[in-house]
């Protein structure tokens, strides 16, 4: 994993198609990967703080959960409500789940049928992707109302020779788990395509438990499958088409709050995206149109269960122009459309955002880059808004980057929170008001010659007309504030291993005054991952998290706790490997949302070939 800034102008350029690295060729930057169709800064002109994760760092991590993974990166927060298949939210710099806007291969899967549309990583594994990308701070001025507090962006598996490729990966372990993912691509001059089918199946431990663990409780498992696929086309040097798209089914056990229950979720995922482009030169275009679908029906023996089916089209225009050597214009349209049929409201409900934005970049000396953007949207039930960012980034000395942003963003409310399940004890409220807010953060990078790096964000975040709950939802009058300080240093060691630490200190606070629920004042992760030896590889990971709010009900204090992580790799030959995974090695008993579980230590071997 690697801390990087990448350039507004290549992060925007990304917008209809993010990372779509399905084209031919690619131009490498100091390890950042943009399709010939973008235009890009170097590393050290950026005003983004963005970690990239690719996928020699995803084989490394150990764990092959997303969530696992993701609450290494500092200012980042994943809270489960017990084991695989159970709900799993992310927070970034303290903000709400709602405030992250998450992607796959271009397409925002955020759930239009969950109570505020936030992402679900309950079933999300690392068997399809290729690469993922983390935007810390306010982005509505490139990706919508729903980036208030960052963007997830994630690509799946691309060839990686001319040829066929393929890769196998076999694992089993604890709680009866067994996981197993194939991949075949191919790519010559003018095609490009990857197939990923994965499995997971495992017996679980019991969602609801308490603290310390209660033995005997029932067990919750998760039965999952999911395919994924990309494939472009190039018909020209001017013009590329290409397709993607992905199907999961999972069925999940699950418990009711503060109590072991026989619940099940089951769900399905679609989507599908068709995408061309046209390189002129100094100008490039593209258009996407995109689908994306999700089903969930509850099962609930005791209480009222019921099926959430909700629909997302999408068509967007983006179009990049070099003005000259120091200005590129990148500009762009789109139009979304939510629909919501739910057990409460069969008839359903839809909404629909069109947006217009443009971002000029502008570099008046080869030290100073400027970047401004503006964002308009029209929602068809809340009117018309707009969003701004203003970023720059100065190369005050060789190697050292000081950086700033500036950004003002909204978020409408979700379906659900107009006219959602009052079955579930909380009446919806077609009268809200969206949620506005204003995000700042200024920071430093030093990179020495050897590849050490350090890195610090100061960053604040405050939202206006937040919607919270009680006996209906409602907008909370007043101001929630956020923020705090991330941190962050690689080093490498050994020739051939680097040793990091990621820490991030957050205050996060109520109009009243009162911290926000589930906010940890200090996370930390210190980590080692390389070659440790001739064929052998290791990772260790050391989750830190410290200073929480009171939770559960009725409320109570919840303890710091620190979880530890391994895996080591043996490699069979230039193309096989064999790997041993410790979850929990020190078998830590903690929570991370009160009365729910967590594992154990849990021990895994696999198997995994390219060939």
């Amino acid at each position: 994993m690697k801390r990087l800034s990448i350039s507004l102008v290549a992060l925007l350029a990304a917008l209809p198609a993010f990372a779509q690295t399905t084209d031919n060729e690619e131009i490498i930057l100091d390890d950042i990967v943009v399709s010939p169709n973008r235009t890009a800064l170097a590393l050290n002109r950026t005003g983004s703080t963005v970690t990239v994760i690719d996928e020699a760092a995803l084989d490394r991590a150990g764990d092959q959960s997303v969530a696992t993974i993701l609450s290494r990166i500092p200012g980042v927060q994943v809270t489960r409500q017990g084991p695989a298949g159970t709900q799993a939210k992310l927070r970034i710099r303290g903000a709400t789940p709602r405030y992250t806007a998450v992607y796959i291969d271009g397409v925002r899967v955020d759930d239009p049928t969950g109570i505020a549309t936030e992402f679900d990583f309950a079933t999300l594994r690392t068997s399809d992707i290729s690469r993922i990308e983390v935007l810390r701070g306010s982005q509505s001025a490139l990706y919508g109302g729903s980036a208030i507090a960052g963007v997830v962006n994630i690509t799946t598996k691309r060839p990686e020779a001319p040829g066929f490729t393929q890769s196998l990966a076999v694992e089993a372990g604890s709680y009866g788990t067994v996981e197993g993912s194939y991949s075949l691509g191919y790519s010559d001059d003018r095609w490009s395509a990857a197939l990923t089918v994965s499995v997971y199946e495992s017996e679980g431990f019991s969602a609801y438990d308490t603290l310390p663990r209660t033995p005997g409780l029932e067990d919750d498992g998760l039965s999952s499958q999911r395919l994924s696929f990309s494939t472009s086309y190039k018909v020209n040097d001017v013009l590329t088409v290409g397709l993607n798209g992905f199907v999961a089914e999972s069925s999940a056990d699950y418990d009711d709050f503060g109590a072991d229950a026989a619940n099940v979720t089951d769900g399905s995922e679609r989507s599908l995206s068709a995408f061309a482009t046209w390189d002129l030169g100094a100008t490039q275009h593209e258009l996407r149109l995109s689908g994306y679908s999700v089903d969930r029906d509850l099962v609930e023996p005791l209480g009222s269960g019921g099926f959430f089916y909700g629909d997302r089209q999408a068509i967007s225009y983006q179009g990049t122009t070099e003005i000259s050597s120091a200005f590129t214009l990148v500009y762009g349209a789109d139009a979304t459309r939510d629909s919501v049929r739910t057990s409460a409201q069969p008839g359903g409900q839809d909404t629909q955002v069109n947006g217009v934005f443009a971002q000029g970049i502008w570099s008046p000396t080869g030290d100073i880059d400027v970047s401004a953007t503006l964002r308009f949207d029209e929602n068809s039930r809340y009117g018309s808004f707009t969003s701004g960012r203003i970023a720059a980034a100065w190369q005050a000395a060789e190697g050292l980057t000081l950086r700033g942003a500036v950004a003002r963003g909204f978020r409408a409310p979700s379906l659900y929170e107009q006219f959602g399940d009052t079955r579930f004890g909380i009446a919806a409220n077609p009268n809200l008001t969206p949620e506005r807010s204003n995000s700042y953060e200024i920071g430093v990078d030093y990179e020495w010659a050897g590849g050490a790096s350090v890195s610090a964000t100061l960053f604040k975040l405050d939202t206006e007309n937040e919607i919270g709950f009680g006996a209906s939802y409602i907008n909370v009058a007043g101001i929630s504030k956020r923020k705090g300080i991330e941190l962050e240093t690689r080093l490498p060691v050994f020739g051939t291993a680097e040793l990091g630490l990621a820490y991030s200190y957050t205050d996060a606070r109520q109009p009243s005054g009162a911290r926000i629920a589930r906010v940890p004042r200090h996370l930390l992760t210190l980590s080692l991952d390389g070659e440790l030896a001739d064929r052998v590889t290791g990772s260790l990971a050391i989750r830190h998290v410290a200073d929480r709010p009171a939770d559960g009900f009725p409320s109570r204090p919840m303890p710091d706790f620190t979880v530890v992580d391994a895996k080591i790799g043996y490699a069979l030959s230039d193309t096989a490997e064999l790997s041993l995974r410790v979850d929990n090695l020190f078998d830590e008993d903690y929570q991370e949302i009160a009365d729910y579980g967590t594992s154990g230590r849990a021990i895994y071997v696999g198997i995994s070939a390219k060939f």
